[in-house]
């Protein structure tokens, strides 16, 4: 079985209900785990995966992500974390993704976003093309925030409670300036 595992690239083990994982079960793949029942994942579950291109952990009950949760972000391509419970995410969490080009967090209960130290917060994700943090409860962002993504063709801020003060003028300013990019736009109502 061992030898098998060697060779396998991908492993689809979506929609089984699985409620808790091994870090025994993978290595050397591409994709891994969605749509199933977990609530946590094992810290280390992905240390001896340097090669995965693709995360996909969507679909899941995930409420909390450990800031080591992905060792190995430098050849990550796709960060699939949707229709999770999550509230938010480890301080720089964004750091290290080199190659990223799609980030999903839609459908969570993020409340805000992680500080980075030092950085603009999406400063090294230069690459990201699509970015989806609809459905969620976000009611503000920093200003600013979406200028460091210079590839940025998608992106999807629909259904969060926006407070609407004159913290949101920055984001509403570049919303209106960026207009091609936005695929779901934030309602953005005064209170």
């Amino acid at each position: 079985m061992g030898h098998l595992m060697e060779n396998l690239l991908v492993l689809q083990l979506a929609k089984n209900n699985l409620s808790a994982v091994s870090t025994h079960w993978f290595s050397n793949l591409n994709k891994l785990l969605y749509e199933n029942q977990l609530t946590s994942v094992p810290e280390d579950i992905f240390q001896n995966l340097p090669n995965l291109k693709e995360i996909g952990l969507h679909g899941n009950k995930i409420a909390e992500l450990s800031p080591n949760l992905f060792p190995h972000k430098d050849k990550l391509n796709k960060l699939l974390l949707e229709n999770n419970l999550l509230t938010g995410l480890p301080e720089g969490f964004f750091v290290g993704f080199p190659q990223l080009k799609t980030l999903t967090l839609q459908k969570n209960k993020l409340t805000s976003l992680p500080p980075v130290l030092d950085a603009d917060l999406f400063e090294k994700l230069a690459s990201v093309v699509t970015l989806r943090l609809a459905h969620n409860d976000l009611h503000t962002l920093p200003e600013d925030i979406f200028d460091p993504l210079l590839k940025l063709k998608k992106l999807y801020l629909s259904d969060n409670p926006w407070r609407c003060d004159c913290n949101l003028i920055p984001l509403h300013l570049w919303i209106k300036a960026n207009s091609d990019k936005i695929q779901s736009a934030a309602v953005l109502k005064p209170h």
